[in-house]
């Protein structure tokens, strides 16, 4: 029998090409990266095994979020703008403008790795 380890949102790290969408102050935004992030989740699961899989998704769910539904009618956390792409931050501020990267993100971050897991 083989485990999957599913690990999404153990990073901050946002990839500068993203970071002129952020709504948010350097200051801010380091805050709800802070509030947002699952700390050393990723070195706490950190297993060698070889029935073990593990997922580590590299970038912040404050970009994209690869646990929650990619359709915002199928989401519950979309009413309060944070869908797959979020758009506010924890208590409900400006976070981003996602007009034009919506689609790009889930396309080559959500997507690839939804693919990823069905593989396992």
């Amino acid at each position: 029998m083989s485990l999957v380890l599913h690990i999404p949102h153990a990073s901050k790290n946002i990839p500068d090409e993203y970071l002129q969408y952020f709504t948010l102050s350097k200051k801010d935004l380091q805050f709800e990266l802070l509030k947002m992030t699952d700390h050393f989740t990723d070195e706490l699961f950190n297993i060698s095994d070889p029935k073990i899989y593990q997922i580590k998704f590299p970038i912040s769910r404050l970009l994209v979020d690869v646990e929650r539904f990619e359709i915002n009618d199928l989401e519950q956390m979309s009413k309060v703008g944070m869908g797959c792409v979020y758009e506010k931050t924890h208590d409900g501020k400006n976070l981003k403008n996602v007009e034009f990267i919506k689609d790009v993100l889930i396309k080559n971050l959500y997507k690839i790795t939804m693919k990823n897991l069905l593989k396992l």
